[in-house]
């Protein structure tokens, strides 16, 4: 599959005592240790020409033909452990994996959220700082036009689950669709935003059982249909998402090998 052209790599990093939780390994996201993330995100997705491979930001757009054309960012797909989450906590309720409008008492709910979300190394809320990011993103500056924000993430409880925990923060309305990559037997690997509703779907079945995303991101560009299925309809995303190429995507991940 080819390189991803722009991306964004999210800091990885040990912390020593995570809360109540030891020492944890691998841990990332986006704003967890530096505010300046959220404003370089976002400048990135306005702007990435002005980012390059040689710059010392994460934020970088590869050399490709056309880019003196100034293609705009379309779609930008998140990873979700590292990048949204700090770690990932997911509930032992079965029901989180099975139900859409699982929800859990406030106690357990807040606790997910600060595990998964809130970081202990800066004062003010995470949370509050993704939902503004996520609405800046959401809407190109210079057109007017909106963008499509999705998930893509290996993780085996599935899309209602990673949905879920987004919901408990709410942050799951910024984003028209979730695919978890090597999902459980059973466990729905799509779900996707339809108006306020949220459905589930099969993604295709070859890509679905693999790690590789930059094969996801092709087979987007070949069929965005099947991976949005809400284009068959008269949804926003149909308007955003005609006529995309790999150029109008953008990454955020923290895995570097996610984008070659």
């Amino acid at each position: 599959a080819k390189k991803v052209f722009r991306c964004c790599k999210v800091a990885r990093y040990d912390a020593p005592s995570f809360r109540d939780m030891g020492f944890v390994r691998d841990m990332g996201g986006i704003g967890a240790h530096n505010e300046e993330d959220y404003r370089t995100v976002v400048e990135f997705a306005n702007r990435p020409w002005a980012f390059n491979v040689d710059c010392k930001a994460q934020c970088l757009e590869r050399t490709f033909e056309g880019a003196e054309k100034k293609p705009p960012v379309k779609l930008l797909i998140f990873d979700f452990d590292g990048a949204l989450t700090l770690y990932t906590f997911m509930p032992e309720d079965p029901r989180c994996s099975t139900d859409l409008k699982f929800t859990p008492n406030d106690p357990v709910k807040q606790r997910y959220v600060q595990y998964n979300f809130e970081t202990p190394y800066l004062e003010g809320s995470r949370v509050e700082q993704l939902v503004s990011l996520l609405n800046s993103l959401a809407d190109d500056p210079d057109t007017g036009e909106r963008r499509v924000l999705a998930i893509l993430t290996i993780n085996e409880a599935g899309a209602i689950a990673v949905l879920n925990v987004l919901r408990m923060a709410g942050l799951a309305n910024s984003f028209s669709a979730i695919w978890t990559l090597s999902t459980r037997i059973g466990q729905p690997g799509g779900v996707y935003q339809e108006g306020k509703e949220w459905k589930t779907f099969t993604l295709p079945q070859q890509i679905a059982e693999g790690h590789y995303k930059p094969s996801v991101i092709q087979s987007i560009l070949a069929s965005p249909s099947a991976w949005f299925p809400q284009l068959s309809g008269n949804a926003p995303e149909t308007q955003v998402l005609t006529d995309l190429s790999l150029p109008n995507i953008v990454l955020v991940d923290d895995e570097r090998e996610t984008s070659s």
